[in-house]
C-alpha cells in the first residue's frame, strides 16, 4: 500500500510538471518545432511540388494548395492539402515527408476525400506568431 506522504509528494511533482509543460512547449524555438521552422510562406512556395514519403512505399504526394485559417494577430493558422495516388494506403496519422529542399518533416495527415487524380489529405497548422511579426 502506498503511503499518503509519498502519494502527495509524487502527485505534487506531477502537477508541477503538467503546469510547466505548456510553458516549455511554447518556449521552443521556431527551428525546433515539428515543421522544422517552415511557415505558410514555405508551403506556398512548394504548391505543385512532390514530397517523398519515408514511411509508406509508393509514389510521392503532391502539395495541391495552402489555405488560410481564421485570422488572428497572435496565431498563424493555415492548412496544407496533399494529393496521393489512389491506393497508396496513406492513412490518418503522422507521416514522414521529405520536402523539396530535402528536409524531412513529420506531419499529421488526415484524409479529406477524393481529388481529381487521387486521395486528398490535409495537415492543419496553428502556430504562435513571432513577437514583432506582421499581424492580420
Amino acid at each position: 500500500m502506498i503511503e499518503r506522504r509519498r502519494f502527495l509528494t509524487s502527485g505534487t511533482a506531477g502537477l508541477v510538471l503538467a503546469a510547466a509543460a505548456p510553458t516549455l512547449l511554447f518556449s521552443v524555438g521556431r527551428s525546433e518545432a515539428g515543421t522544422q521552422g517552415y511557415d505558410r510562406a514555405s508551403f506556398d512556395d512548394w504548391v505543385g511540388s512532390d514530397f517523398a514519403l519515408r514511411d509508406v512505399s509508393g509514389p510521392p504526394v503532391r502539395l495541391r494548395q495552402v489555405e488560410d485559417g481564421p485570422a488572428s494577430p497572435r496565431v498563424e493558422q493555415y492548412r496544407v492539402v496533399f494529393e496521393a495516388a489512389r491506393g497508396t494506403g496513406l492513412g490518418e496519422g503522422t507521416h514522414a515527408l521529405v520536402a523539396p529542399d530535402g528536409t524531412e518533416i513529420a506531419l499529421f495527415l488526415k484524409p479529406t476525400g477524393a481529388g481529381p487524380e487521387g486521395e486528398l489529405h490535409e495537415a492543419v497548422f496553428s502556430q504562435l506568431r513571432r513577437v514583432g511579426s506582421a499581424s492580420c
